[in-house]
């Protein structure tokens, strides 16, 4: 009787250790991975991870929904533990985010590079299609807002983007936005006048907002009467056409002001405050012989005013 209770004892400890490795083993398979996360910061900004970990280190991007402009990240996971540093285009750090990595979901606190500002954040894993049941219904927080609506003329990479000191076709010290963009004609038709108008748009904590580069014609301030205003623009050159699936790279430029013909950079002192939003937008306007193309959209700069703030030692 002693003997049947050791072997059945002997067996319960092989069948544990059995688990335990297997167990070891699917959390070490788990290490390396390739995935989207989706959700929000302080409940209210929608954001999308892509997160790819080998060997402990992490790497990838994430974008805020309503912006759409990618962050690059880089950052370890120790245990379930996660830190992640965002960075900008300039690959100076910008933000972080540190948490605990579950199955299918982030929880933890995002804050400023100095661990300022804290906000909670939670991120959930977006699964693919064939991860989906059929009688599965995604609730509204499951969803995704695309990063852009635009399907005719998508921009498909964000070269550059920032603000930079002294660009030479406008006039005084300071610094102008500058963002290159890659656009596609995604339509069938060969484009042969394709305009876009551009500009910024600043909002402040007293309700204040400004339009820029300031001074240009239109007395009311409307974001649809502003782009049909004399502001800035992009043109396709007037001898040439936008040939169907081909890429342009586009270059925007957004000074603080514009008198008559010159155009004058943000001058410090604009950077004295931190707005409650910074947004730039576009509307472009394209025709070809058989249609006609228009489209309106916003993206969010604020980060980029942030971090001109901490260059010129505001922050």
């Amino acid at each position: 009787m002693k003997k049947k209770i050791l072997y059945l004892f002997i067996i319960l400890i092989t069948g544990c250790n059995e688990k335990k490795e297997n167990e070891i083993a699917a959390v070490k398979t788990e290490i390396n991975f390739i995935k989207t996360f989706t959700g929000k910061i302080a409940d209210k900004y929608p954001i999308t991870m892509n997160l790819t970990s080998h060997n402990d280190t992490l790497g990838g991007n994430y974008v805020y929904d309503k912006s759409g402009i990618p962050i690059n990240i880089r950052g370890q996971i120790k245990d379930d533990s996660i830190f992640i540093d965002g960075l900008d285009l300039k690959a100076k750090h910008i933000d972080k985010f540190k948490g605990v990595i579950k199955e299918k979901s982030i929880t933890g606190i995002w804050s400023d590079p100095r661990g300022n500002n804290q906000q909670k954040f939670f991120l959930k894993e977006k699964l693919k299609d064939s991860d989906i049941e059929d009688d599965v219904l995604i609730g509204e927080e499951d969803s995704v807002e695309k990063k852009y609506n635009d399907n005719d003329f998508p921009i498909i990479e964000f070269i550059d983007a920032g603000f930079y000191e002294n660009i030479p076709e406008f006039k005084f010290e300071g610094a102008s936005f500058k963002l290159i963009i890659k656009m596609k004609n995604n339509t069938s038709d060969i484009i042969r006048d394709f305009e876009l108008k551009y500009y910024i748009k600043v909002v402040m904590k007293d309700s204040d907002f400004k339009y820029y580069p300031s001074g240009f014609v239109g007395g009311a301030n409307t974001d649809d009467i502003k782009f049909n205003d004399d502001i800035m623009k992009y043109n396709i050159p007037y001898d040439s056409v936008w040939n169907p699936n081909e890429i342009k790279t586009i270059k925007l430029t957004v000074p603080g002001s514009k008198t008559g013909a010159n155009y004058y950079n943000f001058s410090y002192k604009k950077f004295e405050r931190t707005p409650l939003e910074a947004v730039i937008g576009y509307r472009y306007n394209a025709t070809s012989v058989d249609g006609e193309y228009e489209n309106t959209e916003f993206y969010n700069i604020l980060e980029f005013w942030k971090e001109y703030q901490t260059e010129i030692n505001l922050r």
